[in-house]
């Protein structure tokens, strides 16, 4: 009779090696490409709404979506501190409404694609845009 307690053995510590890595390593995911707004985009509108868009990443289960807003003295000059405006937002859909912006001001946005294990890629570089009321 033979022995294959070494061939399970090493094919499972093969696999365990490579899971590991997997997670050690992250997803390979690639960055997604924002595509709306533009760089710099300015908004009038009130309620301060605008539809974050960025092209599909193949291999993602979903997004996640940063947020922030830069603070203001009050009088136009910005402060340079940057604050997250809720907790992360996530889609399943390569787009996001984002509803009730914190104020006139500056604003910036990115997006991060995550595999159906839970692993992210990396983010997109981040995006400005600014409400003038």
């Amino acid at each position: 009779m033979k022995d294959t307690s070494m061939k399970k053995l090493s094919l499972t510590g093969v696999l365990l090696f490579f899971l590991a890595c997997q997670v050690y390593a992250g997803s390979q995911l690639p960055r997604p490409v924002l595509v709306s707004p533009k760089e710099g985009a300015v908004f009038s509108n009130y309620p301060r709404t605008a539809t974050l868009s960025w092209r599909p990443v193949h291999g993602a289960w979903k997004y996640s979506i940063e947020i922030q807003y830069e603070n203001e003295y009050g009088n136009g000059k910005v402060t340079g501190e940057w604050f997250d405006i809720e907790k992360i937002q996530y889609s399943k859909k390569n787009h996001f409404y984002m509803d009730g912006f914190v104020g006139g001001q500056p604003g910036r946005w990115r997006v991060r694609a995550i595999d159906a294990n839970g692993l992210s890629g990396q983010s997109s570089d981040w995006r400005m845009f600014r409400f003038t009321r």
